[in-house]
């Protein structure tokens, strides 16, 4: 049973936000997850997350939609299953894993997420903080006392965006919005959620929830216009361009928009092999290592790359101009990034690319036209050799 709140009441935007009934905060929590879209919880679970999976088997008896659980039997398994539907939905994902230890086993994979950008809620367990038998959900058990570290946060935040205790139970519905709307912003991350047992085992009567609707993430788009209409000319007056590129088929408009400017300047693609960013059988596929391609162009267009070259094995012209289109194009993330940058554009390239394309279009000469075709004709030639 659900009733609404009064439009009147609510001035965060056009559709008021819903009240479910609920009997415990943990209930409350997988009706935020539903609300926000989630099909899949990644589950590692432990004596922490009991709760939660008794809301999950709850809900579901009667008769409410639940994420579908899904059961790793080590934390590193939940989060890169995790990331990977991230990968190939770009919907934001769920993990629950178990206090400090589970948050600490997720090792490697944490890391891989926040350079991959995946946008996953991480919430873990927190040890019971009263050991008040009065107290639902408090201290019974060996371990409780073990499992509690000064920050359990500090495991996590040099790799997450956010990070958040969930401290009452009628918190719930706009934490685990803001969780969602702050990780699948661009650029998008991993976010940190802890959840204590008193506080999942606290009863309450309702819950305000929120839809990634009303709770949207920020996009960046396609960038300063001006901006683009310089790189179109850039590109368009270059004599030996060269692309490099990592992510920019992580959707495909970023494939197909990268692939219209490549064919209309003839533009070389060179690409790292963490996407499938440019057709791999096309004549202006380049492979994989910039080698001399990077050594000789007069303009490096770097998209969605946060390392294009390795600076000891090889480096660009000198005199060559480099332009970085990018979520994140002075790496703010990277403490020391030493790559140099002519025209850095924060910008989605998915949406970026296709106004490059109209701009150059605009400023093709019958000069530039004959240039474009005799490097097109090149590459083709070395293709067919």
């Amino acid at each position: 049973m659900s009733t609404r709140v009064e439009s009147k009441d609510y001035v965060g935007g056009e559709q008021p936000p819903a009240t479910e009934h609920t009997s415990e905060t943990a209930e409350a929590y997988v009706q935020a997850l539903v609300a926000q879209g989630v099909q899949c919880l990644f589950l590692n679970p432990g004596t922490d997350t009991f709760p939660i999976q008794e809301a999950l088997s709850k809900l579901e008896q009667l008769g409410q939609p639940v994420p579908r659980t899904v059961l790793c039997l080590f934390e590193v398994v939940a989060l890169a299953a995790a990331h990977g539907y991230y990968a190939a939905t770009g919907q934001p994902q769920a993990v629950l894993v178990h206090v400090d230890v589970g948050t600490q086993n997720l090792g490697g994979t944490l890391h891989d997420a926040q350079r991959g950008r995946a946008a996953v809620l991480i919430c873990a367990g927190r040890t019971p903080i009263t050991a008040d038998p009065r107290q639902r959900g408090t201290r019974d058990t060996y371990i409780h006392w073990l499992q509690e570290q000064f920050d359990q946060h500090g495991i996590v935040r040099n790799f997450v965006k956010w990070e958040y205790e969930l401290r009452r139970s009628e918190q719930i519905g706009e934490v685990v919005a803001r969780a969602f709307q702050i990780a699948a912003s661009d650029p998008p991350g991993p976010v940190y959620l802890t959840l204590p047992r008193e506080v999942l085992m606290a009863e309450m009567a309702e819950v305000t929830l929120f839809t990634r609707e009303q709770v949207p993430p920020a996009r960046l788009g396609a960038g300063d216009p001006d901006a683009l209409r310089e790189v179109a000319g850039r590109l368009v007056r270059s004599e030996r361009p060269l692309v490099l590129t990592a992510t920019t088929g992580r959707s495909p408009q970023g494939f197909h928009g990268l692939v219209r400017l490549a064919e209309l300047l003839a533009l070389p693609v060179v690409e790292r092999r963490e996407r499938n960013n440019f057709p791999t059988s096309h004549a202006l596929h380049q492979g994989f290592q910039p080698g001399p391609l990077l050594e000789s162009a007069d303009l490096l267009l770097v998209l969605d790359h946060d390392v294009p070259y390795i600076p000891t094995q090889t480096r660009p012209h000198p005199d060559a101009t480099i332009v970085q289109i990018d979520l994140d194009p002075v790496k703010e993330r990277i403490p020391l990034w030493n790559f140099p940058v002519t025209l850095p554009v924060r910008a989605d390239t998915s949406r970026a690319l296709d106004l490059i394309v109209d701009y150059a279009r605009e400023l093709l000469t019958e000069d530039a036209r004959q240039r474009i075709e005799a490097r097109r004709a090149a590459f083709t030639a070395n293709q067919q050799q």
